[in-house]
């Protein structure tokens, strides 16, 4: 029987029978079993004309258990878990900014909730009342994700910065592609996605790894909308719904050009280029001087 169960710890049984008339093996391997049976009788015996005849049978079985098989399943090479039901983990991200020198203006305000369910936004708290123009948090320089930084970092090999910072050639087909779309506007904050898109592929080596890992997953934009929410919005804000999801499509095809960005980032299943987009369009600001900057717990 196919669906039997053997519970035999065993790789071979081989089974001997004594006392009929027949001999019968058969074989069970990987689940298919097959019997032949052949007729025996003593030749010796036969020629003398005996009158009884002997004849030994053998039954024997060659149970062979099939291996187990290795586990197919593909392992996710990103620690953070980006499904958009996740649970953001505030709590862990606070006792990180603590240990970076994120200083907060003594008692007087706090992250809430600091344990959040998943759809729920983190806001700052003000637990008492604080003077006009007095500090909020303080954020170390080094803590400060930027594009003018993330440029130096990318955009320029070591040789090009000592010729007045050409451009690389292995940027150049990323960036080409943005200039041919007419978004040059966005250069800043294409190097800002790749910044995070960078960090998110060391994982937990990456410095910031707390504070990406207590961002929101869930988004409901412009960005995230199916063509069916677009054919239900109103003409004004469907031709700005659709401006922004060409945005967002060059600038993740651009992404997708950088060479040195693996292709586990590029081409994950839960498409965490597109969120690096929604992480740098929804908690940078741009400074006096063009830069544009996203402050980790300030954000």
């Amino acid at each position: 029987n196919n669906n039997m169960m053997l519970p035999l710890s065993i790789s071979s049984v081989l089974l001997y029978i004594c006392g009929t008339t027949h001999e019968v093996s058969g074989f069970i391997h990987h689940g298919q079993s097959s019997i032949t049976t052949t007729s025996h009788h003593d030749h010796h015996d036969r020629l003398h004309h005996h009158p009884s005849s002997s004849s030994t049978t053998s039954l024997s079985y060659a149970i062979v258990y099939p291996e187990d098989e290795a586990n197919n399943e593909p392992i996710d090479p990103i620690p953070l878990d980006l499904a958009e039901d996740a649970t953001r983990q505030v709590t862990k991200m606070i006792l990180w900014a603590e240990a970076m020198g994120v200083q907060r203006n003594g008692e007087g305000c706090t992250l809430s909730p600091e344990t959040n369910n998943v759809l729920k936004d983190v806001h700052i708290l003000a637990k008492q009342d604080l003077p006009t123009g007095s500090p909020v948090l303080y954020v170390p320089e080094e803590l400060i994700l930027s594009s003018n930084k993330a440029m130096v970092e990318f955009r320029y090999s070591e040789e090009d910065m000592m010729e007045e910072f050409l451009l690389a050639e292995n940027m150049e087909l990323a960036e080409g592609m943005i200039y041919s779309m007419g978004k040059e506007s966005e250069i800043r904050h294409f190097y800002l996605m790749l910044k995070i898109l960078k960090e998110v592929e060391k994982g937990k080596d990456s410095a910031w790894f707390h504070w990406l890992d207590s961002l929101p997953r869930f988004y409901s934009n412009a960005v995230s909308m199916s063509p069916f929410c677009l054919l239900c919005l109103p003409p004004l804000m469907k031709k700005l719904a659709q401006e922004e999801r060409e945005n967002v499509n060059c600038l993740v095809s651009s992404i997708k050009m950088v060479p040195f960005l693996s292709d586990a980032i590029k081409d994950h299943p839960r498409d965490i280029v597109q969120w690096a987009y929604q992480v740098a369009y929804t908690r940078s600001i741009t400074t006096e001087d063009g830069d544009l900057r996203i402050i980790p717990v300030g954000d």
